[in-house]
């Protein structure tokens, strides 16, 4: 992709929808999934792209896995001009934007759509009791049936993906 471009290229990904959990902080993973905020910065780029699903945990002193949000668009442009693009949709000023972004030229916004609350947060206790082997991940992992692990995740979270997957 190159730097003009900004949104995921529509070849890019497959067809089939990918999942992924993603470890938020509290200040960041609440306004994500009350839709007050759009965007999701990242350092590196996920490998999702439009109409996949992200499931939201929050990390500490939360601890709990909170609902999902459909991927809109990934965009990558360059810092300054990212910050124009997602300034008062990300839930950080410009002096913190600046300062996750700091020794890069460019950057990721995953934007999203269609939040999905978990009518009940699963919390890790919550989560580790109905699926064996469960850890958050440090930053995120992406979903795959053939693991028992997150096939077992997969059905707790089956309603939900249903709302997400009209979006």
């Amino acid at each position: 992709m190159s730097m003009g471009s900004t949104a995921t290229p529509p070849g890019e990904r497959t067809s089939a929808r990918r999942m992924l959990l993603l470890s938020v902080r509290p200040e960041f993973a609440e306004p994500l999934i009350s839709g007050e905020k759009r965007f999701e910065l990242r350092r590196v780029r996920p490998a999702i792209g439009p109409g996949d699903v992200v499931w939201l945990y929050s990390t500490q002193p939360r601890c709990a896995l909170i609902g999902g949000v459909a991927v809109a668009a990934v965009h990558r442009q360059r810092v300054s001009t990212l910050w124009r693009r997602v300034r008062g949709k990300c839930g950080v000023s410009q002096a913190d934007f600046k300062g996750y972004f700091a020794g890069l030229d460019e950057g990721y916004a995953i934007e999203v759509c269609a939040p999905t609350p978990l009518h009940e947060p699963l919390t890790l206790e919550e989560l580790r009791r109905r699926v064996p082997g469960f850890s958050p991940p440090q930053s995120y992992w992406y979903l795959n049936d053939a693991r028992e692990r997150d096939a077992r995740l997969v059905r707790l979270l089956r309603p939900a993906a249903r709302t997400l997957a009209r979006a």
